[in-house]
């Protein structure tokens, strides 16, 4: 079963990168869609509100459709521009947090916290302690890593929803605003410009290439009381 699982999560990049290259293909035979950052901004303009009300609603739902949140983000900054697609983006990502943490409130906590590693177990107790909705707001705004586990975790650690809400809304704005101006930048700038923002974007993962930082975090979790 296991190995049945493992060879479906390797077919679905592939399966996802075939259906969008058959879209492309159809978009631009049929649709007359030509791939030009002017073009694609046109025709999403063309969409009016549902536009904006599509891309939501994929970033809302993006656990179920299984898309990756960094592409869409990315792909939110070059359809939308680096301040609508921020916006459209915080929407999206704020509406999947709330979705995660409800969800996970609705199967009952003691259900889901049951299926949960002792390591990530340690985890729920930063979670639940006073600076849980800050560490949880930057989980949230940090570009590289997940977002659901920081929201479902949320969830198991009884989080009052208005600090988790406002801690989501905060985290989520920050991340969206970095991968929609990353986004930009890859469709309206210079070879040199854009190498110059992917270098400055990469150093986001510096902190955690480092054995201090990443020890720092470890200590933590062994120091937080176990359930």
């Amino acid at each position: 079963m296991a190995s049945k699982l493992t060879w479906a999560t390797r077919l679905l990049p592939v399966l996802a990168l075939t259906a969008l290259v058959g879209l492309a293909m159809y978009a631009r035979r049929y649709m007359e869609i030509d791939f030009t950052v002017e073009s694609i901004r046109a025709f999403v303009t063309g969409l009016g509100v549902w536009g904006p009300i599509v891309f939501v609603g994929l970033l809302g739902f993006r656990v179920v459709l299984l898309l990756p949140s960094k592409l869409l983000l990315l792909a939110g900054g070059i359809c939308f521009g680096a301040l609508e697609g921020s916006l459209y983006g915080a929407l999206g990502i704020t509406l999947s947090g709330v979705l995660a943490y409800g969800f996970t409130r609705w199967l009952g906590v003691d259900r889901v916290r049951s299926q949960v590693p002792p390591r990530a177990r340690q985890a729920l107790a930063l979670a639940s302690s006073r600076g849980g909705a800050g560490l949880m707001a930057v989980g949230t705004a940090y570009p590289i890593g997940p977002l659901t586990a920081y929201h479902v975790g949320a969830a198991l650690a009884a989080m009052p929803f208005v600090a988790f809400l406002v801690a989501l809304a905060a985290g989520s704005a920050v991340r969206s605003a970095v991968f929609s101006w990353f986004g930009d930048v890859l469709a309206t700038r210079t070879f040199l410009e854009i190498l110059a923002a992917t270098m400055l974007f990469g150093l986001a993962a510096l902190p955690l290439l480092h054995p201090r930082v990443r020890g720092w975090l470890r200590a933590r979790m062994d120091e937080a009381p176990a359930d």
